[in-house]
């Protein structure tokens, strides 16, 4: 689900060996996405893991399927097994399908930007609370196969890309312990730095689906 609030991190670059933003202020766009958002941008890396994130705290799992017709699809469980409440991200244009050394990495968060282009905004996505013992379930289609990131068209307007033979999928979920609020209200995680270092990331167990 999308929100009608979102707040957008403007003017960021690499430089000196860090993400800067290049001092103008931050916008609201409420619910309009500007033209740099929709710029066609190469997927970037996606996010570190977290060494100290505590792993039994949001539970990942992905299983796959196809379909009489030969639709290839991921199933996702994505659970709290924790005793406290959860914040994954609210948004719907995830999950992202990021490709990583050949591994297809279906992420339900925040990738960093790619450090080696200049971006002119920066969509910090908002949260939704996930409390203890609740789940979440969602069903990717790999088929047809479009790749997309947190800076990149949304999916369905991205080409096609055709693999061959069996793929490693991984599913990842990032998540905080603190809710993300929608502009206006959101006062804390307002740049990609502060969004980053907010998400922890739990991962599921790798599977391999088999492209015809």
């Amino acid at each position: 689900m999308g929100n009608s609030g979102e707040i957008w991190d403007i003017g960021y670059t690499f430089v000196n060996g860090e993400f800067r933003r290049r001092g103008r202020p931050q916008t609201q766009k409420n619910g309009q996405r500007s033209g740099a958002d929709l710029a066609d941008r190469r997927p970037g890396r996606v996010p570190a893991e977290t060494p100290t994130t505590p792993t039994e705290a949001l539970r990942v799992s992905c299983t796959t399927a196809t379909g009489d017709d030969g639709e290839i699809t991921v199933r996702v469980v994505i659970e709290n097994v924790s005793d406290a409440t959860l914040h994954i991200f609210d948004r719907a244009r995830m999950p992202y399908l990021l490709e990583e050394d050949g591994t297809l990495v279906i992420l339900y968060g925040v990738n960093p930007p790619d450090p080696n282009r200049e971006y002119f905004v920066i969509e910090i996505p908002s949260t939704q609370a996930l409390p203890p013992g609740a789940r979440v379930e969602d069903e990717v289609s790999l088929t047809p196969l479009r790749l997309g990131d947190h800076y990149s068209l949304p999916r369905e307007r991205n080409s096609a890309v055709t693999r061959h033979g069996a793929v490693t999928v991984r599913c990842e979920v990032g998540w905080g312990q603190t809710p993300i609020l929608p502009a206006p209200e959101e006062e804390h995680v307002r740049n990609i730095d502060r969004l980053l270092a907010w998400q922890q990331l739990s991962r599921a167990e790798a599977i391999q689906v088999e492209f015809p």
